[in-house]
């Protein structure tokens, strides 16, 4: 296996963890809308994984299916646009249609025909050759139009929020760098140079997408104080996977990928065990200082009912004293 495609392997695990990350807010519309663009871009790079590991029979499915999938990051990640960082919005019927009907157009165009795709050929000394149809600017501008929108929605967002220390508008700030850099990298690697016939770095913008993934998922977990704790946890655990599977990757022999992989998998479950053990902790410690300030109130409120209940006594007294 080559180095490319150890790479992407382990781009497409370190998506998967880091898409773990919004699990704890999932029920959140936004959070859930991250989701499914999280799985749209996983998608996406093991679209290439395939891609570049496809024969000549089923190179030109697996070709059709990469570009597929990107469509669909730019869809979601507009969508997302809409409701982040506060979900008031609905996703009316209008604002679905006015968006996924271009990027279902452009799928049909995709995924039949010649228009866009003519066909795909395995290149045995370097990356796999792709021929465009003579509508491939229309997928092109439909990509950095989509982009181009939601940069546009997030730098509007940002400027609208007068407070440059508000979570919100930091969050803003790492989602719009999250997703420009990684962007602009894939816009010039995985569109603009194939299109004239460069494809040796046809894969780099998979490989930027941990960036992507990565300042997105900060920017929604940043406001959760109280996750720090199991996002760490996870975040050491993905690490020891990552390095146990490049291992597996890299051995050699079959009783070293063996032994890797008994590891791998007594690991895995350790890891998954500990993840939850940390977030029952942290549950538990979230209910006992609800608890606290419950009790905290609680007294308050006992307090100033006595000091009421005593100012009351005296003036009563005074009173009595007065009459008397």
């Amino acid at each position: 296996m080559d180095p490319i495609s150890v790479s992407l392997i382990l781009t497409s695990f370190v998506i998967l963890g880091l898409g773990v990350l919004v699990l704890p807010s999932i029920k959140e519309k936004n959070s859930q809308l991250y989701a499914i663009n999280i799985i749209s871009i996983l998608w996406w790079v093991v679209a290439m994984i395939i891609f570049r590991a496809s024969s000549e029979d089923s190179i030109e499915l697996s070709v059709r299916l990469l570009y597929t999938s990107a469509t669909f990051i730019a869809s979601l990640f507009l969508l997302f646009t809409f409701f982040f960082p506060r979900s008031q919005l609905r996703a009316t019927p209008l604002l679905v249609v006015s968006i996924f009907i271009p990027n279902l157009t452009i799928v049909g165009l995709t995924l039949f025909g010649h228009n866009i795709i003519v066909d795909a050929h395995v290149n045995q000394h370097g990356e796999n050759v792709i021929r465009f149809g003579r509508l491939y600017f229309l997928y092109a501008i439909y990509i950095l139009f989509y982009f181009n929108w939601g940069y546009t929605r997030l730098y509007k967002k940002i400027r609208h929020i007068p407070d440059p220390n508000a979570i919100e508008k930091k969050q803003l700030i790492y989602l719009l760098l999250g997703y420009s850099v990684p962007g602009f990298i894939a816009f010039s690697t995985n569109l603009l140079l194939p299109w004239i016939g460069f494809f040796e770095l046809n894969w780099v913008g998979q490989i930027s997408a941990i960036i992507m993934v990565a300042f997105s998922v900060f920017a929604i977990v940043k406001h959760q104080l109280f996750n720090t704790k199991v996002i760490a946890t996870e975040l050491l655990v993905l690490a020891l996977w990552l390095t146990l599977l490049l291992r597996l990757l890299l051995a050699r022999s079959y009783p070293d990928r063996l032994s890797n992989l008994i590891v791998l998998v007594v690991i895995t479950g350790i890891g998954v065990i500990l993840v939850r053990s940390v977030k029952k902790e942290v549950e538990q410690r979230e209910q006992v200082e609800q608890l606290a300030k419950e009790k905290t109130k609680a007294l308050g409120e006992v307090e100033l009912r006595n000091k009421n209940l005593a100012a009351l006594q005296r003036i009563a007294q005074i009173v009595l004293h007065e009459s008397d």
